[in-house]
């Protein structure tokens, strides 16, 4: 069967049958809401909806699904869905509804397509289509779900920051309630406090109509009727209290007349309590929604206003007493600024430690405290210290506090864990049941103590211990608030939790960026600063460093006959004997390939290298075991040279180590050792090359070629890359490699220049020629802090009229630029010309990938290493996913370079990276040669895999994709897994492109199996994935085998 029988779904397909599809989604319609109004549940979410809103909500729905079927999908279509997926947050529909809806919505869809009016032919290739749009809409209607989450935590920062601000209650309040009207969805708000008789007197209003609905009716504290209602309860029981629906409530008769003009349907109040535990007044906020405030948002909201804005009002009345009390006042205030800062803490915080330590150090500095600690119990039930701050506070470290109810138990720490209660001692050395502590306190001039349990999901956790070198330090106010932090530490816990595993997917980009996968060995990243480091320590030591270039001989051969599989044992077992044969003191790097380079400190003379090379030499030349059971010998060639002797900076060293390298290879038929040193009196050859390279450059031998950078998914040419050349006497046009190092500092620049400027004059020529393309020019980091560097652009880019924006600068590797401090100021004096900025080599030349973030680049260039391997080594597309992903999650573009063959850009594209350049599309050319490879160049949009190694790279983001998904809703219908599955964009390719290699459709068969029996670990909620992973892992071992 050939795969021509197996073609792509095409819009054109559901363009056909748009209008009988289209007039079904009335009828789903109504059966989809007759479905939920007979769940209670979800019935109890509707019914909170006004008419007018009940239907708006169908009416849009109704639209949405139309746009899904629609053959030319709206440009709103991710906005939309976005918008649906936030609304759904606030009206509190769970995900796994919105899943089940998809479900019943494909089930509709597969019995129209099963109808006489779709024909037999089309029926697979429109489902395959279908489910690609409901797959994506869900993906889409959950990142609008998540930032809809994602809201409320800004909101509470930004009422804390108004709490925080204010100078007097009557600012305060007024703030608050113009802000949830303005922000928080709330229609209307007052706050008040009774009079003697009971009566609520208004102090403040908030909302349209709210002044004129409270002047017709009566608010009280009582038993009266009036006094029924959310304001009087909060009063009473000092708690929040919510009225879900007015119209169904029998203690909101009272007001149901007086509301129903204003439309006030639900409403919550909000007693602001004293640190006695008295309500001293109320806030009160109303809807037109019913149930609004039972969302879970809305629920936080209402806990976070009655923990801290009851606080800041107690701020705000202590201030305005007498001044008899103002040291207890200024106490006060230092803790709630420490409290109110507790807030960002909680949004910043990484980590429970981070959380911990800050706040300790906090309570430890507010002149209040002495020292502050937190601890946790053990498995025996002793409480163990985690953070610590403050004098003295490291001795809790070391002294045993049980929580059992024994004599050695009886701590104040053990009592606040054994009652869930705050305890206290205001004269600790007077307390006869705390005397087992009294050394210690004794020792450290401390007098008074105070414990809080610290909760976590609704349990006791740990223990916040204050302490203080005064007595009666703690006093109604400061216990309150006490325990204030503590909740506010209790509420950070969970999403520090989350945020823990995001820290683990950073840590694991962080060591690719730094190492070789293979080998597990560092890579080109981190080795210039290993060098730099290392020449240092040599300087300082007196010592002698030898830098050699390593490279293994007939490894491709070994390659070629056994399988690069094989080749990449045989590399990973190298690097294991290779670091055993090293010293302690010594580094060696995977440079790529069978490269690698190795770093020898602390040499005394050449007898302590000799000895290391001997036993490097054995590694070398000890057969190897491949997985065949074949057994095959290798040898090495090393070229070293010898610092500061040689005394270069590091690429220098290198390159000279390098050229050591070519010398006994080149000797390999008959040298006497494996190695050799790089020798002085090449110095006269090197200064004659340079003064050649030099003299061309001057007599005008510049050439600049293009290569052509196309967009994946179009196929359209989006832009070039200059590429310097130069011309020698004799016509040859030579690489950059072969001569840009042996120009000086001022002939680079003249360079760049020049290269700039006849980028510029080509980018006109072509726009005149119909191709508005962007043209990338390189430059090496160190012309970036010339100061005629900016004058440069201006005078360049200014005249010729060209767009800055189409104008990239990508920076090369060489040296440490971006590592300092000026280097980002630097770059953003740049963008502000317009000119845009790529970083060139990512993955393999610069020292950190997390810098990444803090660097105004607008692209990122993949190191063609990683690419011009993948079809031996197929694994790298997992690196090359990654970075694709730091990528999208920086917001910045992403190009491959080095995509050499068709199958490799095949990968490319199915992996979904943007844009890529290399061979397989066009080698670089003159400027001339390029517009007439425009002018006959045809784009060729991507159309689903066309080779195993495509096949890879689309399984591999399918699967990661299904991953997330079922993460963020793990309860997604086994049917509709299966039917997703089964026309995905790998099964419509499998058959073709797996022919005669049955054992890569059973695999894929396995996969499906997975997909459709995957369960749902109840207990943390979310799907058991092993299964699912142990297919797919299966299904890609078997394309690398047939690859």
């Amino acid at each position: 069967m050939s795969s021509t029988e197996y073609p792509i779904p095409s819009v054109d397909l559901l363009a056909s049958y748009y209008e009988f599809l289209s007039a079904g989604v009335e009828a789903f319609i109504v059966a989809f809401y007759r479905t939920l109004e007979a769940i209670p549940e979800r019935a109890q979410v509707l019914n909170r909806l006004s008419p007018e809103r009940y239907q708006h909500l169908r009416t849009a729905q109704a639209r949405h699904l139309r746009l899904l079927l629609s053959p030319e999908m709206e440009t709103s279509w991710r906005a939309d869905a976005h918008l649906a997926g936030r609304t759904h947050y606030r009206h509190g529909v769970l995900p796994s509804w919105v899943a089940d809806s998809y479900a019943l919505y494909w089930r509709h869809l597969l019995a129209q397509i099963e109808q006489p009016e779709i024909a037999a032919r089309d029926r697979h290739l429109l489902r395959s289509l279908l489910v690609a749009r409901l797959l994506q809409d869900l993906a889409w209607q959950l990142e609008g779900y998540a930032e809809g989450s994602g809201d409320v935590r800004n909101l509470l920062l930004h009422l804390d920051h108004l709490m925080v601000g204010a100078d007097s209650e009557a600012a305060m309040i007024q703030q608050i309630m113009d802000f949830l009207i303005r922000e928080g969805g709330v229609d209307g708000a007052w706050f008040g406090y009774p009079d003697s008789a009971g009566k609520m007197v208004i102090m403040a209003t908030a909302g349209a109509g709210m002044a004129e609905y409270l002047s017709t009716v009566t608010v009280s504290i009582d038993d009266t009727p009036q006094g029924q209602g959310p304001a009087g309860r909060a009063w009473r029981t000092e708690k929040v209290q919510v009225t879900p629906d007015w119209g169904s409530d029998a203690s909101m008769r009272p007001w149901q007349e007086q509301a129903r003009p204003f439309g006030w349907n639900s409403n919550a109040a909000i007693p602001m309590v004293d640190s006695s535990g008295r309500s001293r007044s109320v806030l009160a906020l109303l809807s037109r929604e019913r149930g609004f405030f039972g969302h879970p948002d809305q629920q936080m909201i209402l806990a976070h206003l009655a923990v801290v804005l009851g606080l800041a009002l107690e701020r705000l009345h202590l201030i305005a007493e007498e001044t008899v009390h103002r040291e207890t006042l200024e106490r006060l205030n230092t803790l709630y600024h420490a409290l109110m800062a507790e807030g960002d803490i909680l949004l910043r915080a990484r980590n429970e430690r981070d959380l911990f330590r800050e706040t300790c150090r906090r309570l430890a500095i507010s002149d209040l405290f002495t020292a502050a600690w937190v601890g946790h119990p053990n498995e025996e039930g002793v409480i163990k210290c985690l953070v610590t701050a403050g004098r003295g506070a490291q001795a809790f470290d070391s002294i045993h506090l049980s929580v059992a109810d024994t004599p050695e138990g009886q701590s104040l720490a053990a009592r606040a864990w054994r009652s869930g209660r705050l305890h206290f001692s205001n004269d600790y050395l007077a307390d006869p049941s705390l005397a087992s502590l009294n050394d210690l306190f004794l020792r450290h001039r401390w007098r008074a103590s105070a414990a809080i349990p610290i909760h976590r999901q609704g349990m006791i956790w740990g223990i916040l211990v204050v302490v203080t070198d005064r007595t009666g330090v703690f006093d109604e106010a400061i216990l309150g608030l006490l325990a204030r932090i503590a909740r506010l530490l209790s509420h950070g816990l969970d999403e520090i939790d989350l945020r823990a595993r995001l820290d683990a997917v950073h840590g694991q980009q962080a060591w690719l960026a730094d190492h070789d996968p293979l080998t597990g060995l560092p890579n080109r990243a981190v080795l210039s600063p290993r060098l730099l480091d290392a020449m240092a320590r040599t300087l300082r030591h007196e010592r002698i460093m030898a830098i050699g270039m390593l490279d293994l001989d007939n490894f491709k051969p070994i390659n070629d006959q056994y399988g690069h599989a094989a080749g990449d044992v045989l590399l990973a077992t190298f690097a294991d004997r290779l670091q055993g044969a090293l010293r302690q003191t010594d580094f060696v790097a995977r440079l790529g390939g069978d490269e690698f380079v190795l770093v020898f400190e602390d040499l005394k003379n050449m007898d302590d290298l000799e000895s290391v090379l001997a036993r490097i030499q054995e590694a070398i030349e000890a057969p190897f075991m491949l997985p065949s059971g074949d057994s095959v010998i290798v040898g090495g060639s090393l070229g070293l040279t010898f610092y500061p002797f040689d005394d270069g900076d590091p690429d220098q060293l290198l390159r000279h180590a390098d050229q050591a390298l070519y010398t006994i290879k080149e000797a390999k038929r008959n040298r006497e050792r494996f190695w050799t040193y790089y020798h002085a009196n090449t110095d006269t050859d090197v200064t004659a090359l340079r003064q050649s390279m030099s003299t061309l450059f001057a007599a005008g031998g510049l050439r600049v070629h293009y290569q052509p950078v196309i967009d994946l998914e179009n196929g359209q040419v989006v832009g070039m890359e200059a590429l310097v050349r130069l011309l020698d006497g004799a016509g040859e046009i030579l690489a950059p490699a072969r001569f840009l190092s042996f120009l000086s500092v001022d002939e680079r620049r003249a360079l760049t220049r020049a290269v700039l400027a006849q980028a510029v004059q080509d980018v006109a020529i072509w726009e005149a020629a119909g191709f508005p393309l962007s043209v990338s020019v390189n430059v090496e980091p160190e012309l970036l802090t010339h100061d005629a560097c900016l004058h440069c652009l201006t005078e360049i880019i200014g005249p010729s009229g060209i767009d800055p924006g189409r104008i990239t600068l990508e920076i090369l590797e060489n040296g440490d630029f971006l590592s300092i401090a000026s280097a980002r100021q630097r770059l953003l004096e740049i963008k502000a010309t317009g000119v845009r900025l790529a970083l060139d080599d990512v993955g393999s030349a610069y020292s950190s990938l997390l810098r990444l973030k803090e660097l105004p680049i607008d692209k990122i260039k993949l190191d063609q290493s990683f690419v011009r391997e993948l079809a031996r080594r197929p694994d790298n597309l997992h690196f090359v996913h990654s970075l694709l992903g730091l990528a999208q999650g920086l917001g910045v573009g992403f190009v491959a370079e080095g995509a050499e063959t068709p199958e490799i850009l095949d990968a490319l594209s199915a992996l979904g990276v943007s844009q890529a350049q290399g061979y397989a599309i066009a080698r670089p050319m003159p400027a001339a040669e390029m517009l007439f490879w425009l002018r006959a160049y045809i784009p060729a949009p991507y159309r689903g895999p066309k080779s195993l190694l495509g096949l890879y790279a689309c399984h591999l983001r399918f699967s990661d994709t299904m991953k997330t998904l079922l993460m963020q809703v793990p309860m997604i219908p086994a049917a509709i897994l299966a039917e997703i599955a089964a026309v995905s964009p790998v099964s419509s390719h499998v058959a073709s492109l797996g022919l005669g290699i049955p054992s890569i459709a059973q695999a894929y068969f396995r996969y499906q199996e997975a997909m459709a029996a995957i369960s749902v670990d109840m207990a943390a909620k979310k799907p058991n994935l092993t299964m699912i992973d142990e297919a797919s892992a299966l299904f890609l071992e078997r394309i690398r085998e047939a690859l």
